[in-house]
C-alpha cells in the first residue's frame, strides 16, 4: 500500500472534523513523516564506526570514516530509504588533543541542537577511557544545556578476555568473555556516570547485541523519529519490541499534531469535544496504518 493510501484512510477518519481543521493536521502530519532525523557518532580511531553503521543500516553501504586530526568539521553521511532520509553526522574531537577544547566546545555547542541521538563507541577492549571521559565532561556537557541521549556501544564485544574463548558457532561470548563484558559495562557506565542500561555491548560483523541496540535506540529516540530512523535498519537487526515501540511512537505523535492543532486556533467547545472524540481512533487508525508508511 501506498503512503497516499495512508493519508487517504486518516483523512477519512478525520472526516467528522472542519475542512480547515482537517487539512492542517494532515498538513503537520506529512511534515512530521518526512523529517529527517540527524544520528551523531562519536568515538576515537579504530573504534570500528564504519562496520557498526554498515551493519546498523540498510541500502548503500556506510562511508563513514575517522576524522583526521586536522579536521574541525564533522563528516555527514545521508541515508535515503524509499521516501525517508537519516543523516549520518561522524563528530570530531574524541582522542585529539585538549589544545583543541575550546573549538570543540564552540563545535558541539553549535551542532548538537542538530541531533536526535548520540552513538559513541568504544572499543570493548580499550582501557584507555581518559581522553572519551574528558571529551564526555569536559567539553560535551560543558554547554550548560540539554544534550541528545547517548548510548554506550562497546564494539568489537568479540576481541574481549579471552578472545579465544569466543563462541564462533552461536556468535556469542563465552561465560568468561560475558563476566569481562558486564565488569567493562559497569566501569564505562560509572567513568561517564550513566546507567548501566545506556552501555550495549556489541559485535557488529557477527551480529551480537545489534538488535538489543536497535531497541535501545529506539527507546531512546524522540518519539516524532523513531520511526524514521527505523525505516533504515537493516532487516536482520529488527526486532518486534522495536517495531511495536515505533508504531506506538507514531500514533502518539499523530495525537501531539490533533491537540497542536486543536490549540493553534480558536475553536468553539462543541469542535474540542468532537476533536477529543475522533483522538484515540486516530492513533489507532495511524499504528495500523505504520507499515504503510515506514514498512
Amino acid at each position: 500500500m501506498s503512503q497516499h493510501s495512508g493519508f487517504s484512510l486518516l483523512d477519512k477518519h478525520l472526516s467528522a472534523l472542519p475542512v480547515s481543521l482537517r487539512e492542517s493536521i494532515l498538513q503537520r502530519l506529512r511534515h512530521s513523516l518526512y523529517y529527517q532525523p540527524v544520528i551523531g557518532i562519536m568515538g576515537k580511531t579504530g573504534a570500528g564506526k564504519s562496520s557498526l553503521c554498515n551493519a546498523l543500516f540498510s541500502g548503500t553501504p556506510c562511508a563513514v570514516s575517522d576524522v583526521d586530526a586536522c579536521t574541525r568539521e564533522p563528516q555527514r553521511l545521508t541515508l535515503t530509504a524509499g521516501a525517508h532520509t537519516l543523516t549520518l553526522m561522524d563528530l570530531p574531537g574524541v582522542g585529539e588533543s585538549q589544545a583543541r577544547d575550546a573549538e570543540y566546545e564552540a563545535l558541539y555547542q553549535r551542532l548538537l541542537p542538530e541531533l536526535d541521538l548520540i552513538l559513541w563507541l568504544i572499543r570493548a577492549d580499550d582501557r584507555a577511557l581518559v581522553a572519551d571521559e574528558h571529551v564526555y565532561h569536559h567539553i560535551l556537557k560543558a554547554r550548560h544545556a540539554p544534550h541528545p541521549t547517548i548510548l554506550f556501544v562497546l564494539s568489537q564485544a568479540d576481541k574481549i578476555a579471552p578472545s579465544l574463548t569466543w563462541d564462533s558457532v552461536n556468535q556469542q561470548p563465552s561465560a568468561q568473555q560475558q563476566d569481562t563484558l558486564q565488569r567493562k559495562i559497569n566501569t564505562v557506565a560509572a567513568g561517564f556516570q550513566v546507567s548501566p542500561a545506556q552501555v550495549i555491548a556489541i559485535s557488529a560483523p557477527s551480529g551480537y547485541q545489534m538488535p538489543a541496540l536497535v531497541e535501545a535506540m529506539i527507546y531512546a529516540l524522540p518519539r516524532y523519529a523513531s520511526s524514521q530512523v527505523y525505516a533504515h535498519i537493516n532487516i536482520a537487526c529488527r526486532t518486534d519490541m522495536a517495531i511495536d515501540k515505533a508504531k506506538d511512537d507514531f500514533g502518539d505523535t499523530v495525537t501531539d499534531i490533533v491537540e497542536w492543532a486543536v490549540g493553534s486556533v480558536p475553536l468553539p467547545d462543541a469542535v474540542k469535544v468532537l476533536v477529543q472524540s475522533v483522538k484515540n481512533t486516530v492513533k489507532r487508525v495511524a499504528k495500523s496504518l505504520w507499515v504503510w508508511f515506514f514498512g
